[in-house]
């Protein structure tokens, strides 16, 4: 069929005239003419283009290597410090490569971190936004610690993650360096420490000895218990803070999480807990160990502050955004005046919980409750505890929340997701 003229087609109606194809010239009584909104439209796109290049001027200047993945965690993007870093200068080189292909990660310690491990970011990123210290290498030398930190990019049709790689700063990686020798003092004495103990035990249990000297046996064990217990949250918080604590993440089921770390409970704590879970509480990626650390702490400072008969539940249910595990006590609780937040800082006790009769703690087991579950990409908030009326009542309500994976959102935007750097 042979194609119309252009003078033919002047009295068409408008729909023939699309279907007769765009690349026709105008002709007839619309012969120059051009839409009202398309000057102001090719003003815009020529604001963006060059809004486009000015980001990306910015991005090639920056000091940091920059990465943009997509779901199947292969190279969308890359800034110029990354394509110096990796493609030899050249952007095109790194697209489309996958980032397990392009470096090997290293923890600080020089073990190699494999990318289905579950410390290793590429698993890491489904937890959620968050940054953790490596070394990389590239088939050379490993490099000085370095700090990579991911970030969903959102609004977009696809799955994409931000991740940025940076040098430590002087004082970062001083500080860095304090926290790894605390790990290594820890370890360190912990053998002595054990040794100590057991020959404290031992006696004990062998030797009979005079009234005072038997009192005075027994304040050494329980000053060598409790040194061993500050000694235990001090190597876990170095661990957590030079990224080498042991994670081991896992879909599991919240109440066997939760019923498998009361097995392991002496039988008269195990029968002051009561649990109730909500039906809705889907399966949660978590680390069990490192849940079972949080609510072993949460249960020592209960039994601690708490008469022998007051209770402990155990309460947990979903939320749109996460999973909120309420763990609640009977005990002195706290005035209404108590900065909550800062309950979770390091060797902080409340002097209004401080008592002579009782040994003194140290002030860290909250502080690790927080860390792991930032660790897991979670938080925790403390409140009082209040009736059914809304009136306060004795004891302490602590809530964990855990990303729900079957969230409407990503679980990047989790509460807490982004793990807090102490530095």
């Amino acid at each position: 069929m042979a194609k119309p003229s252009a003078a033919s087609t002047t009295s068409w109606p408008k729909r023939t005239r699309q279907a007769a194809g765009a690349s026709l010239p105008p002709s007839g009584p619309w012969r120059g003419r051009m839409p009202a909104e398309q000057p102001a439209a090719n003003a815009l796109i020529e604001q963006l283009r060059e809004s486009l290049g000015l980001l990306q001027v910015a991005f090639d200047a920056a000091a940091e290597a920059m990465l943009i993945l997509d779901g199947e965690r292969r190279i969308r993007w890359a800034n110029q410090k990354a394509a110096d870093l990796w493609g030899r200068g050249f952007t095109p080189l790194l697209t489309g490569k996958p980032f397990a292909e392009l470096v090997v990660l290293e923890q600080l310690d020089g073990q190699i971190v494999l990318p289905e491990a579950p410390t290793h970011p590429l698993q890491l990123m489904g937890l959620g936004d968050g940054e953790r210290r490596y070394r990389l290498s590239c088939g050379g030398p490993s490099s000085a610690p370095q700090l990579l930190r991911w970030t969903a990019i959102e609004g977009l049709r696809g799955s994409f993650v931000l991740l940025i790689i940076r040098d430590l700063g002087p004082l970062e990686t001083a500080l860095l360096e304090q926290r790894r020798f605390v790990n290594r003092l820890a370890h360190e004495l912990r053998t002595p420490l054990a040794i100590l103990s057991g020959s404290l035990h031992q006696l004990a249990r062998k030797a009979r000895l005079p009234g005072k000297q038997e009192q005075r046996l027994q304040q050494a064990r329980e000053e060598a218990h409790r040194m061993g217990d500050l000694l235990d949250k001090l190597l876990v918080l170095s661990e957590l803070d030079t990224d080498q604590f042991p994670w081991r993440f896992e879909a599991i089921s919240l109440r066997t999480a939760l019923e498998s770390w009361m097995q392991g409970l002496p039988a008269a704590d195990r029968a002051r807990i009561s649990l109730n879970l909500s039906n809705d509480v889907p399966e949660l990626v978590l680390d069990p160990n490192a849940l079972g650390q949080v609510l072993s702490h949460l249960l020592q400072n209960s039994l601690r502050f708490s008469n022998r008969q007051s209770p402990v539940q155990i309460t947990a249910s979903a939320a749109p955004e996460h999973i909120e595990i309420q763990f609640t006590d009977w005990g002195p609780g706290m005035h209404k005046a108590t900065d909550h937040s800062a309950m979770f800082d390091r060797f902080t006790r409340l002097e209004e919980h401080r008592d002579s009769s009782r040994g003194e703690g140290a002030g860290l087991g909250l502080s690790v409750v927080r860390s792991l579950m930032e660790g897991m990409g979670g938080d925790v908030i403390c409140r009082p505890n209040h009736n059914l009326d809304g009136l306060q009542q004795s004891g302490m309500v602590v809530e964990l929340h855990l990303p729900n994976p079957s969230g409407g959102d990503d679980v990047s935007a989790a509460p807490g997701a982004e793990r807090r750097d102490p530095a």
